[in-house]
């Protein structure tokens, strides 16, 4: 079953459900040219970038589109806001970027550093991630960022430029709910809370960043700034 499109490659969980396949798209014909190595179950397959983002019911892990090999993962780092279950901490990478069970993959944004690197952000259900591939000819390999459990559904996210890290609204209660609300969370590449907004109204919030210049008398303040609706009819600005 194809799940996720790749230029002209088709990828997706094959019969099994233990690997990911790929196929081509050559003269209007689909023909199967590559498969994974052996997985656990197969429950999501995702693009995401230079790479493919499988779940499975041992964990997540990072595969080459272009081979189907695991891209080794660097051990999880503990996030600065506390805690979380994390497995697998050594000084050795592995072939999964996050270990345990869940049920659902979302891939909200991808962003390319440089030439050979390149940070997504994903949630496994309320569990969200910020990771980075790195792919060049002298080494491949993922390094996740941080992981961390946050207090509702993730929903919407924004990719900050440089360091500056990530924004990520998340949702309490249902949408349908009277009591609904989400708040704004503002985190560090290294999973530092760095500021929260809350009871913001149903989204989406559809974040704009824009990089204001100085300009004579004007009191406005220069530099990055994030302009996005409040769910409550209103536009906020957020400066970073």
């Amino acid at each position: 079953m194809f799940t996720t499109i790749v230029g002209e490659s088709l990828y997706g969980v094959t019969p099994s459900k233990n690997t990911v396949g790929c196929s081509r798209i050559e003269n209007s014909e689909v023909s199967v040219v590559l498969e994974s190595d052996p997985l656990p179950t197969v429950l999501s397959v995702k693009e995401a970038g230079n790479s493919v983002l499988v779940l499975t019911t041992r964990g997540l892990c990072v595969l080459d589109p272009d081979s189907l090999k695991s891209f080794p993962a660097d051990t999880m780092k503990q996030s600065k806001l506390g805690k979380t279950d994390m497995t697998g901490v050594g000084d050795t990478r592995t072939q999964f970027a996050v270990l345990g069970e869940f049920n659902e993959l979302t891939v909200f944004e991808t962003t390319q550093l440089d030439a050979s690197s390149q940070r997504t952000a994903l949630a496994l259900d309320y569990t969200f991630i910020l990771l980075t591939v790195h792919r060049s000819s002298a080494d491949c390999h993922v390094t996740v960022n941080f992981q961390l459990q946050l207090p509702g559904v993730p929903s919407e996210v924004l990719l900050l430029p440089g360091i500056r890290g990530v924004l990520v609204t998340t949702g309490l209660f249902m949408p349908d709910d009277p009591d609904f609300t989400e708040q704004l969370l503002w985190l560090s590449i290294d999973g530092e809370l760095k500021g929260i907004l809350p009871v913001l109204g149903l989204g989406p919030h559809a974040f704009f960043p824009l990089t204001l210049h100085p300009r004579p008398n004007k009191v406005q303040q220069a530099g990055l700034h994030v302009y996005f609706f409040d769910g409550h009819g209103g536009i906020c600005c957020m400066a970073l």
